[in-house]
């Protein structure tokens, strides 16, 4: 947990045989997350038959916990769930973790964060962890709706569902 280490790796084969890899890289390592703790999640892609490989883009800066999963719709749209902690918010009813998606329409080239910021409430009384919603997965229907369970403590996933692994409904 060294500044500059690269950590958990989240791997994605396309339809075309390109490999796509979402990781995490820790920016600084102290003891209260999203103040003096990051983890920050880079993006890593092969181009041409996995002969040529991108330069690393950073994709989000924060401390973000455990990539659980990431897919290639139908439409070819490249989606990875994360969540994020956000300090503030370390009292929060719902907690301090946010999940949202990152999505990419031209192979990786680029990306976009999605303006959702899904939270479930949490338990008063659990004893544990505090963050609310976290560790999202991802997967699509056959009516092309995106499925997405999350782990919360309440001892219940939660779920939301979005037509474009943009927009997400309120989670439940």
């Amino acid at each position: 947990w060294k500044p500059g280490n690269w950590n958990t790796l989240r791997p994605l084969l396309d339809r075309s045989g390109e490999l796509h890899f979402f990781l995490m890289r820790v920016r600084q390592w102290g003891p209260r997350i999203g103040i003096d703790r990051f983890l920050d999640v880079w993006y890593l892609g092969s181009r041409q038959g996995r002969k040529r490989w991108t330069t690393p883009k950073l994709l989000w800066e924060g401390y973000v916990g455990d990539m659980r999963s990431a897919i290639e719709l139908k439409s070819g749209r490249l989606l990875f769930p994360f969540h994020f902690h956000e300090p503030s918010r370390n009292n929060h009813p719902t907690g301090d973790a946010i999940v949202t998606t990152g999505y990419s329409d031209d192979g990786g080239d680029t990306w976009k964060i999605s303006p959702a910021r899904l939270t479930a409430p949490l338990d008063q009384t659990y004893r544990g962890s505090r963050h609310g919603a976290v560790e999202p997965v991802v997967i699509e229907l056959k009516n092309g709706w995106v499925w997405m369970l999350i782990r919360t403590q309440t001892g219940r996933l939660w779920e939301s569902f979005s037509r474009d692994g943009a927009d997400w409904t309120e989670p439940r």
